[in-house]
């Protein structure tokens, strides 16, 4: 053919090619001769048509009665609402090039049809009908059939299709995944091969992802709808598979960690006991586990858990976990189900002369029963030295109760903080929820975070302070109230008073004793005990004898810590598993290669985790040319789990773009 405008068709793909496609089908199907130009997977489905003996000349697929197809519809009827509400966008940007769009099930049966053009359908009219299964056994080797036995994106030109009924149509078909990875339907794109298109394989695959997103929203609105009446509880979401997909702060606070690192942990991983396995493979909707005990990020638990399966239209999309229960707590039921401290002084290491002075010091400020605020930078667990004080104090045996003043909205700060009456919240259960105040009575309230404390609730707590009395949220009685309040924050709150940010009045209360926790970077030679400590809990809580190898406490001190003993402790535990035998080397010859270099290099001006999180995600984002895909593989985690932290950042990488 001469070379020209007629040598391709209307989107620039050489009718050549179709050409030498249709030889090679004929080479295959009249002379059984398979030609090693073909594309693989389309050669694999022929000679699985073939196989087993499906009719290449004539198009006769099995058909649903109408019956069974409305049961179909309605079985898949979210899907195809949301594929209704993205089929018009991906018409608007495919250049008229596409000339039918259908939704299939698993099996391949075709749902809907969209966007028919008449043209089209007159000659096609029989087997593009909803109803009709395209399944590869049935008509050979299609797009949809392909998809269910790639599970991945396929397009076929012309004579690809083992039919050849189609050979004058060219299309391509993506797979359609449920939030659990499911592949749950298949959307397909059609167009005779003067119209057809490259570029509809990546729209479909597209759109694919916009569906798939949709369910996944849906599935999660479902679940904040039905875990809404729980406001203040300490809440786990777990899907079919019992593994955390929803933290809330407050669980998370407990253990001393944030709600993005244990999404994905196996809820069998923290709470152990036969008894909780066992309900969880039930088929019971609702039930308890009392005195469950738990161990995470070295901290002990001691919880009641109730638990309620989650549903949306009769299927089960996971649990909602009440870990510790709000209603009518005494003071024995708050000790019983973990409010106590873990630490004392003898967990507190230092040789740092400065250091030593504030132990020595915390040692009499516990025999008070006067406000203490701790200052120092994340990473420095500064709550163990909260703990320290309180089971050092006469109320040593009365609940340790902590509240993180960032973990939610100012609103639900004040009601963690002071409860609620029955019936404040419409959502929430008959009964009176009480708030920390309450569940500390006779021991110590520890708010971390204070610095981040909305100026409405510092004059609540400055209320509580001065008076001694607080009123639950929709109440009408003042309860009294003997509480040792410590208090924690990264900042120094004194430039905070100074920048009216924080209430001076308030402050003078709560430095009734001040300590600063010196950073790690400048007493190095704590190193040493702290590494020893870290060892000896993993040793204990794994049941393994390790230690360290002559160089590694060395190693050790000639790195910074930017992010203080945290850091240090994810460190040396990244290395004891990654350890071949009982013997702990470095993973690198140098450590600082273990973290990233502006990590190394701006650690020292950050205040929390959260901001050198932010900058490393920002400058592997920046680094990969904003590749999400590539990000997460630098990064050393999923790509939902980048996306995830990216919404938390509000990290948009469109606007970085511009």
């Amino acid at each position: 053919m001469d070379a020209g405008s007629n040598s391709y068709n209307s989107n620039g793909i050489p009718l050549s090619e179709f050409n030498n496609i249709k030889n090679r089908w004929k080479a295959f199907t009249e002379k059984h001769i398979l030609d090693p130009s073909s594309n693989p997977i389309v050669a694999q489905s022929w000679v699985r048509s073939i196989s087993i003996n499906v009719d290449y000349n004539n198009l006769n697929p099995p058909f649903l009665a109408p019956v069974e197809l409305d049961a179909l519809r309605k079985k898949y009827h979210l899907l195809i609402d949301i594929a209704k509400s993205l089929i018009e966008k991906l018409v608007e940007v495919s250049n008229h090039a596409i000339d039918i769009l259908s939704l299939h099930d698993k099996d391949g049966y075709m749902m809907e049809i969209f966007n028919e053009e008449p043209e089209f359908f007159a000659w096609h009219h029989e087997c593009f009908c909803p109803g009709v299964c395209w399944a590869e056994d049935k008509v050979g080797t299609n797009t949809i059939g392909l998809v269910l036995h790639e599970k991945k994106p396929i397009e076929l030109l012309g004579a690809e299709h083992y039919n050849s009924n189609l050979h004058n149509i060219s299309g391509c078909s993506s797979p359609i995944f449920n939030p659990d990875g499911e592949m749950i339907g298949v959307l397909c794109v059609s167009s005779s091969n003067s119209r057809y298109s490259h570029h509809l394989k990546t729209l479909v695959s597209l759109c694919c992802y916009a569906i798939q997103f949709q369910l996944s929203k849906h599935e999660t609105n479902i679940i904040d709808k039905q875990i809404l009446g729980y406001i203040g509880e300490n809440i786990l979401v777990l899907d079919r598979r019992h593994t955390i997909i929803r933290c809330t702060n407050q669980f998370a606070a407990t253990v001393d960690d944030v709600p993005e690192s244990m999404l994905g942990v196996h809820i069998l991983d923290i709470f152990h006991g036969t008894e909780l396995a066992d309900k969880l493979n039930s088929d019971v909707d609702s039930w308890e586990v009392f005195e469950c005990r738990g161990f995470y990020n070295n901290k002990q638990m001691i919880c009641n858990i109730k638990a309620n399966r989650i549903y949306d239209e009769g299927r089960c999309l996971g649990f909602a976990l009440i870990i510790t229960n709000n209603n009518a707590i005494s003071r024995e039921t708050a000790m019983r189900m973990g409010y106590f401290s873990f630490h004392s002084f003898k967990d507190l290491k230092s040789s740092d002369p400065i250091m030593l002075r504030v132990l020595e010091e915390m040692k009499e400020a516990a025999l008070s029963e006067a406000p203490i605020l701790i200052e120092g930078q994340s990473g420095l667990y500064k709550q163990i030295y909260a703990e320290a004080i309180h089971s050092a104090g006469p109320n040593k045996n009365m609940p340790f109760v902590t509240l993180n003043c960032d973990s939610v909205s100012s609103e639900v700060i004040t009601l963690h903080l002071f409860g609620c009456e029955a019936g404040y919240y419409p959502e929430s259960e008959s009964t009176e929820s009480l708030g920390r105040l309450e569940i500390a009575q006779g021991g110590t309230l520890l708010m971390t975070n204070i610095d981040k404390l909305s100026l409405d609730n510092q004059y609540r707590l400055l209320q509580m302070l001065t008076t001694r009395h607080f009123r639950r949220l929709g109440g009408k009685t003042d309860h009294p109230v003997k509480v040792r309040i410590i208090t924690t924050a990264t900042v120094n709150v004194e430039t905070l008073v100074k920048d009216n940010m924080f209430l001076q009045e308030l402050y003078e209360i709560l430095k009734g004793f001040l300590f600063r926790i010196t950073p790690l970077a400048s007493r190095k030679k704590d190193i040493p005990s702290l590494a020893e400590l870290r060892l000896y809990a993993m040793n204990h809580t794994n049941g393994t004898c390790k230690v360290y190898a002559p160089n590694f406490i060395d190693s050790l001190q000639k790195y910074h810590w930017p992010n203080n003993q945290r850091q240090l402790d994810k460190y040396i535990t990244k290395c004891y598993y990654s350890a071949q035998d009982n013997v702990i080397r470095p993973i690198t010859n140098d450590i600082a290669g273990f973290f990233t270099t502006s990590q190394e290099k701006d650690f020292s001006i950050l205040d929390s985790a959260d901001e050198a999180e932010k900058r490393t995600i920002l400058e592997k984002l920046e680094k990969n040319h904003f590749d999400v895909a590539e990000a997460a593989k630098d990064l050393r985690i999923s790509r939902a789990t980048l996306y995830r932290k990216m919404r938390k950042y509000s990290i948009k990488c469109k606007e970085l773009k511009g």
